[in-house]
């Protein structure tokens, strides 16, 4: 945008609310049979609205049917 129509623009609309979202997703390795999992997940959000861990469970080598 250009500088002169930003400030412009800045001027004119001061009273609008600019809501910025973003996602962030990170993957870890696998975790053991019977481990544990002790992870910094992020600690650089500040206020975040949620967080949603989604845990996969890893086929099974060498069964039957599988």
């Amino acid at each position: 945008m250009d500088p002169q129509h930003a400030i412009t623009d800045n001027n004119s609309n001061t009273i609008k609310k600019v809501i910025y979202r973003s996602l962030l997703t990170n993957n870890y390795p696998p975790v053991p049979a019977n481990g544990s999992f002790n992870q910094l997940i992020n600690s650089g959000i500040v206020n975040p609205t949620g967080v949603l861990v989604v845990p996969f469970l890893a086929p099974q080598s060498g069964t039957n049917g599988g």
